[in-house]
């Protein structure tokens, strides 16, 4: 089996195979797909000459590379200091070593001119090392003249220290070009007339939720109102407010975020005190809608000693209803080559 052959071999393997491969577990349990898993490794163990792995650049023979061994995987990925892909590069800047930490500063620019200052990675994407590391990236900063935006990446080897002739592989799925930020007073809601015979419901498919007052609190099961999509009224572009009322003591204030996976909308809710100050909510419940698209997400505030008299509603929100730019772009760095 010469290289080429070796090549088209793994970029062939089924998704399937590969997920099942990164799961697989020695055990009594043999199905076929396990089987193939188990033979796709062993393939790739048996078969794979240096230079045909080091030649493997598509992302199922990189998943193999890393499912049989990572430190070997990082050895022999080729170096790629930048990518181009639908009219966006990203590059390598520069990079700095601490004994196990590194921080890595890396450019995207657009070409046609679609980022701003609030881009966003959409969670998409992924920082590979040959060690077990805690790793993140986030916007650095925007060159307003050049549209280009700047991500930094920090990753701790957790002792582990990181050597010169390592290799550290960042990639990104996507990208959201630019996200709206508003940050609004929500006076449709009056605040001395605000109802209290609002119907609740526990039916309804529990997502996420946050706040202190979810501490020690059953994470299903939290009664929420009833949505009235008739009733809604929107507060930007892909926000809502679809109700509000007291319940058992506690203002609930309901939104709804159309496509989320999509636009990454979000936000939340909180009031400002007679003196000028913040105060957040107690506690919000997310679920998803019927076709598991929009996202509703209830708010607790707690009531004021006193009321809310001399109180303000507000609603901070951010959206990107142009949705993602499709990628994937992906970069190999060598430790060394940018110190200094």
């Amino acid at each position: 089996m010469n290289s080429e052959d070796m090549y088209n071999v793994i970029s062939e393997i089924s998704p399937a195979i590969l997920d099942e491969a990164e799961k697989y577990k020695f055990g009594k349990d043999f199905t076929p797909i396990k089987i193939l898993a188990a033979a796709a490794c062993i393939l790739f163990l048996i078969c794979g000459s240096i230079p045909v792995m080091a030649a493997c650049n598509n992302e199922t023979a990189i998943r193999i590379m890393y499912m049989v061994v990572p430190s070997l995987a990082q050895r022999l990925r080729p170096v790629a200091m930048s990518c181009e892909r639908n009219g966006i590069t990203m590059e390598v800047v520069g990079m700095e070593l601490d004994y196990d930490k590194a921080s890595v500063l890396v450019s995207m620019n657009d070409a046609e001119g679609r980022l701003t200052g609030s881009c966003d990675l959409f969670d998409s994407y992924g920082i590979r090392t040959n060690s077990a590391s805690v790793a993140g990236a986030g916007m650095a900063e925007f060159d307003e003249e050049t549209g280009t935006a700047y991500f930094l990446i920090q990753i701790d080897q957790m002792g582990i220290p990181i050597k010169e002739g390592d290799k550290i592989a960042f990639s990104v799925g996507e990208i959201l070009p630019g996200k709206e930020h508003y940050d609004l007073e929500m006076d449709m809601i009056d605040l001395s007339r605000i109802p209290d015979n609002v119907e609740m419901t526990c039916d309804y498919e529990y997502r996420g939720g946050g706040g202190p007052g979810l501490d020690g609190k059953e994470l299903s099961g939290i009664p929420v109102m009833v949505t009235a999509p008739s009733e809604e009224r929107p507060l930007a572009d892909g926000v809502a407010l679809t109700g509000y009322g007291i319940n058992d003591g506690i203002l609930h204030v309901q939104i709804r975020y159309t496509d989320i996976f999509n636009t990454d909308n979000h936000g939340y809710i909180y009031l400002i005190d007679p003196n000028g100050e913040k105060v957040l909510y107690d506690m919000s419940v997310a679920w998803f809608d019927e076709d598991r698209t929009d996202s509703y997400e209830e708010y607790f505030l707690c009531i004021p000693e006193g009321g809310f008299d001399g109180y303000r509603i507000m609603g901070e929100f951010w959206t990107c209803n142009d949705g993602p730019i499709e990628g994937p772009w992906q970069i190999t760095i060598p430790v060394g080559m940018l110190e200094d």
